[in-house]
């Protein structure tokens, strides 16, 4: 999605996410790069705080997180991959330079295209075409989503500590 609005001229990979995001400059990250960003070498990859169920539905709320947190890295210096966050820093420069959501650019430019739905909000209008899910014990499927969530943000976080012990022996000349 961000590479097509590259393509379009409305993103420059070479500009600092700040032209497009200010607020994402806090904590030394004024510098880092869209390329930097979309080639998960910000340092983020992860989110500070723990993540609920209806912040994972929450851009707006998870982009502000992202732009006040530090890097766990010098960033642009190393490769982490960032998949609880990557999703997040596109869907903001998506929002910041379209003026729509994520979720909107996608139906538009995407799955109108083809004649499909992607909603991942969708309004009061269109909520009769969304498949439904039954769960017999809608207390256990929230909890195993959370878990699954939660899963995913401790599998992350132990990569990054893990990482962060592999460089910082790398630095000292200690490979392990």
């Amino acid at each position: 999605m961000s590479l097509q609005l590259v393509t379009q001229g409305l993103i420059d990979l070479d500009a600092p996410v700040v032209r497009y995001w200010p607020e994402f400059g806090q904590h030394g990250k004024a510098a880092i790069t869209v390329r930097e960003a979309l080639a998960h070498r910000a340092g983020l990859p992860i989110i500070d705080g723990d993540i609920s169920l209806s912040d994972v539905g929450n851009g707006e709320e998870m982009a502000r997180r992202l732009a006040a947190q530090p890097p766990i890295f010098e960033p642009g210096t190393a490769h982490i991959y960032h998949p609880v966050t990557i999703g997040w820093i596109t869907g903001e420069l998506v929002r910041r330079v379209t003026g729509i959501s994520i979720g909107h650019w996608l139906a538009t430019n995407v799955a109108d295209r083809f004649g499909s739905l992607a909603l991942f909000r969708p309004p009061e209008a269109d909520r009769h075409r969304v498949a439904r899910l039954s769960y017999s014990n809608l207390a256990a499927a929230r909890c195993k989503l959370c878990g699954i969530a939660g899963g995913i943000v401790a599998m992350a976080r132990l990569v990054v500590e893990r990482s962060r012990l592999f460089w910082s022996a790398v630095w000292r000349g200690q490979p392990g």
